[in-house]
């Protein structure tokens, strides 16, 4: 039996239609189908079954701001670290896998407690830059979570034995921040089987008519929902356009048009992309790598988005299946344009499909594990 790694994250939701907990979920199955011995804990306001331990999170966004002003944060509760530490006696782990870097204060935790223990942080994003965008939209509930994204990532960034980010982008920033970068660069990657149940392929065709963006309604998101009604939208009445996700069935007032279809959140992912032509991305903000645009390739669509929101996929943009545009012009431009089809899901079986960085995950954990 393999030497035992455990894998503690705050977003093993048992609801993934966040891009953060897809992440965390498909790099916990990468890990899983390599052979390691996981033992993963979720630390979650509900019980989650589908892990080895679920840990209690407060559910009150009172508590929740009183922990973030004393460092504590990730979900975590003072009574959910002991329960963590418990967990670790008990199994007693070689490597532990901390799948946020706002649980820097765990990582102090098990370093001093188990120092024999080997610690990978992965940054889904650098929080700290995340919170200070949600400031910036004048979401001024959010300060003490900009103090303990600050504080965590330092602690992070001290206490692990290495880190892992998603690209070079979060890795300067990191180093500039905090003078330390990625020692391994993990993007968002899909499993394979991801898109396989598209119903049609667009041919070189020039009758494309519906264009789609799809992702949960947190403020980037809703940014670029606005962007695309007030001036995508209008300038090509000839186009239907689709917005898609949990919480945009809420914003109807907001966000409309006599050629936008707002739909909410939906049953298949699958209908949805079956239904669209190209996926367009004009994000501004935020932090992270956008699933979104793998998934979109993976059913095979072409993507138009800002070069914001292809940060970490800047190997594909190919100008046959990924356009680059930031302005409503450019975004109009292309879409116009676009005449051929390539092959886009083959982008993302080359380059963001969980085999296609599972083998140098692998060694890099070894590489740790066995030092």
């Amino acid at each position: 039996m393999p030497d035992k790694i455990l894998y503690i994250s705050p977003y093993l939701d048992t609801d993934t239609s966040f891009g953060g907990s897809i992440v965390s979920w498909s790099n916990l199955n990468k890990l899983n189908d390599s052979g390691f011995n996981i033992i993963s804990i979720a630390i979650s306001r509900t019980y989650n079954s589908k892990v080895n331990y679920s840990i209690n999170a407060s559910k009150n966004k009172f508590n929740t701001a009183l922990y973030n002003l004393i460092g504590v944060s990730g979900r975590l509760s003072f009574s959910g670290i002991n329960r963590i530490k418990k967990i670790i006696t008990k199994e007693n782990p070689k490597l532990i896998y901390l799948d946020s870097s706002y649980l820097g204060k765990l990582a102090k935790i098990i370093k001093i407690n188990y120092p024999t223990i080997k610690i990978i942080t992965f940054f889904h994003n650098i929080e700290y830059d995340f919170e200070i965008n949600r400031i910036k939209k004048n979401q001024y509930q959010y300060m003490p979570s900009l103090w303990s994204a600050w504080l965590n990532e330092r602690k992070a960034i001290k206490y692990s034995d290495q880190l892992f980010m998603l690209h070079d982008t979060d890795s300067n920033r990191a180093l500039k921040l905090y003078k330390r970068s990625a020692d391994f660069l993990l993007p968002v990657t899909l499993p394979s089987s991801s898109g396989l149940d598209i119903q049609y392929q667009l041919n070189n065709s020039s009758q494309f008519s519906f264009i789609g963006f799809l992702g949960t309604a947190f403020y980037a998101n809703t940014e670029a929902a606005k962007y695309i009604s007030n001036y995508i939208a209008p300038l090509l009445p000839e186009y239907n356009f689709i917005i898609a996700g949990k919480g945009f069935e809420k914003l109807k007032s907001e966000i409309h048009g006599d050629n936008i279809t707002i739909l909410g959140s939906i049953d298949s992912i699958s209908e949805f992309y079956n239904k669209i032509d190209i996926f367009i991305a004009p994000i501004f903000t935020g932090g992270g790598m956008k699933v979104k645009i793998s998934e979109a390739l993976s059913y095979n669509k072409p993507i138009i988005a800002s070069s914001f929101a292809l940060i970490g996929y800047e190997k594909v943009i190919d100008n046959l299946n990924v356009f680059i545009a930031n302005s409503p012009n450019e975004f109009v431009e292309k879409i116009q344009n676009f005449k051929v089809l390539s092959n886009p899901r083959e982008l993302f079986i080359n380059n963001f499909s969980n085999e296609s960085v599972s083998v140098s995950l692998i060694k890099q954990v070894k590489r740790l594990y066995t030092e």
